[in-house]
């Protein structure tokens, strides 16, 4: 599977065999870079439209305080039209990366975590899923998507674990 993590900035990891795969250079599945089209139709790195910065600057640039996206347990209530609008265009991004990356290796599934509360992550989990049905197919078989359940402490778990898959 592909694991897709929404945080301050988007990365992931590719499993293959049941095991994280790191590449040759150990950057396997550092989605950020994937091309994706952006909201004018000109390519853009996924990182600028699936990163939880994107959505703190729009709120900085409306004035409106981001801490709460950074809080445990924060229901994000006060910028529904912001984080709408970012859910939205992330959703359109990462349809498009996943199926860039099911293009290359053949994945039964696409996760999707983040450190967004967990009605939303399920929402935006949703729209991915939608999204991905509105791109050319043609020749690709679409991963299933489904929701992450680690949130938060996934990065930790994840670096905390890199030390045992060495040995």
């Amino acid at each position: 599977f592909i694991y897709f993590f929404i945080g301050t900035f988007v990365g992931g990891g590719v499993v293959l065999n049941g095991s994280l795969y790191p590449g040759r250079t150990g950057n396997a599945g550092a989605i950020g870079p994937i091309p994706v089209p952006g909201v004018n139709g000109s390519p853009q790195q996924l990182i600028d439209q699936a990163s939880l910065i994107t959505l703190e600057r729009e709120l900085v640039s409306k004035g409106k305080d981001p801490s709460q996206l950074w809080m445990i347990d924060s229901d994000w209530s006060g910028f529904e039209k912001e984080t709408e609008r970012w859910l939205h265009i992330a959703a359109k991004g990462l349809a498009h990366a996943t199926l860039a990356a099911a293009a290359i290796i053949d994945f039964q599934t696409a996760l999707i975590d983040g450190i967004f509360p967990p009605a939303l992550r399920s929402k935006f989990v949703e729209m991915v899923g939608e999204e991905i049905y509105h791109l050319d197919l043609q020749g690709i078989v679409a991963p299933h998507i489904e929701e992450g359940s680690i949130g938060r402490v996934a990065r930790a778990l994840g670096g905390a674990s890199l030390p045992l898959f060495d040995h």
